[in-house]
């Protein structure tokens, strides 16, 4: 009976601590680690006057990156964004192109690499490593004569031994981890491969402190995004499922269609075919941000079946969002986030838009570098028979590196007219000494209460937020008792006139 009773008070206490636990979970705390975005509802308790904004990038004029040599003279693209080597003081970009060698069919897989002293003008060395029609002076970084020897995604590590300085992943059909001293001599790792299709996405994720590899495989309605974890580049998780096309992005999909076919504006379709209309998720990297991880889903609207195999159709970029890499939130309604240019623009990018693996801070502004497809599929594309069929044949001058830019914080804001509105938060624990915002009041105000054990934080104390600032202070007259808030659970109200409020926090 004794033994009863002490598994009873055992479990009893196990469970009133994980109660505790997960009700200590449940009230947010903002800290001066993280800025609080409001991209999903977590702060959010009550909006009144207020909407939400997902606000896209603006894209630079020119592209970056462009196919000029034999070796990438079909498209070049990225998968992985460019880095900063502090020692070198140069942004380093391992990118990738489809090219065709001599009077061969079939196009190759090319690794490439570029460097720039600003991120915008971009140099393609002479590397003397890879033949390429008789010459090494070129670009190239590894083999390319087999697609288990192309190299996909190239990342920095500098907290690493230099011998691993920089990991990267080969291969097409499978990513092949490895390891390399300066990104250019690389070593396989002895470990199994991560399983994939023909798409990807690679980082390290500082938040988590781990390696964070998304791939792609089938699941409803089509290509869909699987991610696979690793804490030390070596031993890998199965890729498990975490995003996919729904019954909605169906509907949202057909009508975006019915849009494109209908608008001279856009690249016309080659195939259109309504019974064959379905959208699923082609691609889409994952990266923290302010203490959460955004996706950027690579959308694939299919139009019908080309006479070579695949589908013809284009491609969009959503935005969504996560706290624990497991539960996704569609972003402002599924807004498109990086839209594609109309036709007649002289743009690369406006069949097929690929996103980066995640945004580059630089000087109070998010950078993306994408890239960029004219058309997915065209009368061009159909080669000569081979081996008793036809083969698919890339068109030159079709695909570059481009790049947009965002406000730093400023993917989505909460935004309110000539009629004052309030954003009233849910109860969270508040730490920290001084409250700042980046926000837009350049027409009108910003003031805000802290609703708690002390009315120092009161609206009428409020100092009002004017302009337009990355980062502005939150005052209040007087002398606000921040003493009084610690380890009490409070509310923040914003009220908004004529403004636009992309994140707070503290410190």
């Amino acid at each position: 009976m004794n033994r009863i009773v002490i598994v009873v008070l055992v479990v009893f206490a196990v469970v009133q601590g994980t109660w505790t636990l997960l009700s200590a979970q449940h009230i947010p705390r903002v800290t001066p680690e993280h800025k609080q975005l409001f991209v999903d509802d977590y702060l959010i308790g009550k909006l009144v006057n207020v909407k939400r904004t997902l606000h896209q990038p603006v894209k630079h004029p020119d592209p970056l990156i462009q196919p000029v040599h034999p070796w990438e003279n079909f498209a070049v693209q990225t998968r992985t964004a460019p880095f900063w080597v502090p020692e070198e003081k140069v942004w380093k970009f391992f990118y990738m192109a489809f090219a065709k060698k001599g009077k061969g069919v079939r196009e190759q897989h090319t690794s490439l690499y570029a460097v720039s002293k600003d991120g915008l003008r971009w140099d393609k060395p002479v590397l003397n490593l890879v033949e390429w029609d008789g010459s090494k002076a070129n670009n190239l970084v590894a083999e390319h004569d087999r697609s288990e020897q192309f190299l996909y995604h190239v990342v920095y590590d500098p907290h690493d031994v230099p011998e691993r300085r920089y990991k990267g992943m080969f291969g097409i059909g499978k990513r092949q981890p490895a390891v390399s001293p300066d990104g250019f001599h690389w070593t396989p790792l002895e470990v199994s491969a991560v399983p994939s299709a023909d798409e990807s996405q690679m980082i390290y994720d500082e938040l988590g402190k781990q390696f964070l590899s998304t791939v792609k495989h089938a699941a409803p309605y089509g290509r869909s995004v699987y991610l696979a974890v690793s804490k030390d580049f070596v031993t890998w998780t199965e890729p498990r499922l975490i995003f996919h096309a729904d019954g909605e992005d169906q509907v949202i999909g057909r009508q975006r269609i019915a849009e494109r076919v209908s608008d001279p504006r856009w690249v016309p379709m080659t195939i259109n075919q309504p019974s064959h209309y379905n959208v699923d998720i082609y691609n889409m990297p994952v990266f923290p941000y302010e203490g959460m991880y955004l996706g950027l889903p690579m959308k694939f609207h299919q139009t019908g079946p080309t006479p070579i195999g695949n589908q013809d159709g284009f491609h969009m970029v959503e935005m969504v969002s996560t706290r624990d890499l497991r539960e996704w939130q569609r972003v402002a309604g599924r807004a498109i986030f990086i839209p594609l240019s109309h036709d007649g623009l002289d743009r690369y990018d406006t069949g097929t838009i690929v996103p980066p693996s995640r945004p580059i801070v630089r000087d109070g502004e998010l950078w993306f570098y994408y890239s960029g497809m004219r058309r997915r599929f065209q009368p061009g594309n159909i080669g000569p028979l081979v081996d008793g069929r036809r083969r698919y044949v890339s068109v030159p001058d079709n695909g570059a590196i481009l790049l947009a830019k965002l406000r730093q914080d400023g993917f989505v804001s909460m935004d309110a007219g000539h009629q004052e509105g309030t954003l009233l938060t849910v109860r969270l624990n508040l730490e920290g000494r001084r409250m700042f915002v980046n926000a837009d009041a350049s027409g009108g105000r910003i003031r805000a209460e802290i609703l708690g054990p002390t009315d120092t934080f009161s609206l009428d104390r409020s100092v009002p937020v004017r302009g337009d600032h990355l980062k502005a202070e939150l005052k209040w007259k007087g002398t606000p008792d921040w003493a009084a808030l610690e380890g009490k659970q409070v509310r923040i109200r914003f009220h908004l006139r004529q403004a636009s409020l992309f994140a707070f926090w503290t410190e």
